[in-house]
């Protein structure tokens, strides 16, 4: 089965399931939400939702997913948990404004993008152990996350947790460098 098809699937199962006339046709999908490449574009694609944006059940499908794309998902208020275990990359505000988003977990990120997680207010769950680059303002905004655990992390760039009222513990023992404001207000 060609990826092509694998997201007309998805897209038909996602109409079908939601009701929902608005949507793209599968083939405007494919080449405009998804930015897929008419010669296919597998090594490097952008996030696909399903409602939990849950790559493991398209394990066969879609095999060497390695980043998340500049926009990826956007305001984006259908994805509630996100777990992709072959990313390394997310791209700039891939998720910003996805206000329904409460799962982030990624366990081979190794780099999160600018504003990547920004003001997704009901997140409050986030995993990722490899990370070693945090951009500005990642999760700015993200009032319910209470632990950010970082193992691996090197760099944190200015507000990457400005605003997480609720954020209680911070470990990053391998930090080598903390910009001013990581953790403002």
């Amino acid at each position: 089965m060609s990826i092509r098809q694998t997201f007309t699937d998805i897209a038909n199962a996602i109409r079908e399931k939601t009701g929902n006339t608005g949507l793209l046709y599968p083939s405007e999908m494919a080449q405009n939400i998804l930015d897929i490449p008419q010669g296919g574009g597998e090594d490097n694609l952008p996030a696909f939702i399903d409602g939990t944006a849950n790559f493991a059940d398209y394990a066969s499908s879609i095999r060497n997913i390695s980043a998340i794309k500049d926009y990826a998902f956007y305001k984006n208020n259908t994805v509630i948990n996100a777990n992709f275990p072959k990313v390394e990359n997310i791209g700039e505000c891939a998720f910003s404004s996805c206000t329904n988003l409460q799962t982030a977990s990624f366990p081979k990120v190794e780099r999160i993008g600018y504003y990547a997680f920004a003001s997704c207010s009901n997140l409050q769950t986030i995993n990722f152990p490899k990370c070693s680059y945090i951009g500005s303002s990642v999760f700015r905004g993200c009032s319910k996350i209470t632990e950010a655990i970082f193992p691996e992390c090197q760099t944190v760039l200015g507000g990457a947790f400005s605003s997480c009222s609720s954020l209680t513990t911070a470990y990053f023992p391998k930090a080598t460098s903390f910009s001013e404001s990581v953790f403002y207000n």
